[in-house]
């Protein structure tokens, strides 16, 4: 499996050209078909070439990056768009793995759709690019429509 991620990383780097600071979004369908694996997997073999990689938690309603990784919540992307947190405190390095971190999350909001459209993310994705080298964006899937009972039809 791991020569799969590694064959990834090499299509990644035809795709990307000579972007210098990609940010790579992870989506999906439907919800249980491994973004969050990919996401790590993906962050895991960029950061082995010695970029600086960051995987942000971004689907706030079901975050498993943390939990996958085993590591403690903390304060994250939530926190930071009310303006309870700063940058420097949503960062978390992952135990074993040079050059991989995490921002998670945060606690899950009552209307993490809405959290969403603040401004504060901006500049938090201004922060993150100008600190990271490589950005790898864990979102939830496209079939959490707002509107109850509507599903896009592929």
């Amino acid at each position: 499996m791991a020569e799969q991620f590694r064959i990834i990383r090499s299509n990644l780097q035809y795709v990307l050209g000579k972007n210098e600071r990609p940010v790579i979004m992870v989506t999906s369908s439907f919800s249980g078909e491994g973004k969050s694996f990919i996401s790590t997997n993906i962050g895991a073999v960029i950061a082995l070439t010695g970029k600086k990689t960051v995987i942000m938690e971004y689907d706030i309603r079901k975050p498993k990056i943390v939990a996958g990784l085993e590591m403690k919540r903390k304060m994250g992307i939530t926190n930071y768009i009310i303006g309870k947190a700063r940058f420097d405190e949503l960062i978390v390095k992952v135990e074993g793995v040079d050059n991989l971190y995490v921002i998670p999350c945060g606690p899950i909001p009552p209307n993490p759709a809405e959290l969403l459209l603040d401004k504060r993310l901006g500049e938090l994705m201004k922060e993150v690019k100008e600190h990271f080298e490589v950005v790898i964006m864990d979102t939830a899937p496209i079939d959490r429509s707002p509107v109850r009972g509507f599903r896009r039809s592929m």
